[in-house]
């Protein structure tokens, strides 16, 4: 599960960056592979080997009218209905639906955002597991960035806990970060 993952040229962050990387070493591997991402349409495609679904972000607020207090209150909270809530519920819908025909051995997510927490939320078996790599949670993106302490920020900041308590593991790239 990566909202951004990148396919087709799609530009991406970090973590879609590294999700895109370690999925082609997984096929490259013989592993079979698929994603859950955000697109433009729900959709299915089969790129590089790897099978990609597609949740198309239910509404999306990006015109300059929006950018005048206060609109600019109405963007924020339709912004963050469609990314993390509607992603979550939507990607906890299709992996339950695909999980019903291919039992997956594992489900991989991130920790920034919550993107598995409805998944864990409504979770009913062990199986499959469900690992969170650590990448940047909001908390650390907010304290480096000087950004003041927001409702938004702090819902997910909840959000983002109750995942990481929830998962059967974590793993993180560095030790500083698994410490914090």
């Amino acid at each position: 599960i990566c909202a951004e993952y990148s396919y087709n040229g799609r530009s991406t962050g970090g973590f879609g960056s590294y999700i895109h990387n370690i999925a082609q070493t997984l096929v490259n591997l013989g592993h079979s592979i698929t994603i859950i991402c955000q697109g433009n349409t729900d959709d299915y495609i089969k790129f590089q080997g790897i099978k990609i679904y597609t949740i198309k972000r239910i509404f999306s607020f990006h015109k300059n009218i929006f950018n005048y207090f206060p609109l600019s209150i109405i963007k924020r909270i339709g912004d963050f209905i469609a990314y993390p809530f509607l992603f979550s519920y939507f990607s906890a819908q299709l992996l339950e639906q695909l999980n019903s025909k291919s039992k997956f051995d594992i489900v991989e997510g991130g920790d920034f955002a919550g993107e598995l927490f409805f998944y864990l939320l409504k979770r009913h078996s062990t199986l499959p597991k469900i690992i969170i790599k650590l990448h940047t949670p909001s908390f650390l993106i907010r304290k480096y960035s000087q950004e003041r302490k927001s409702l938004f920020y702090l819902i997910i900041e909840k959000i983002e806990m109750y995942c990481l308590r929830k998962v059967d593991a974590l793993y993180s790239p560095t030790r500083s970060l698994a410490h914090i």
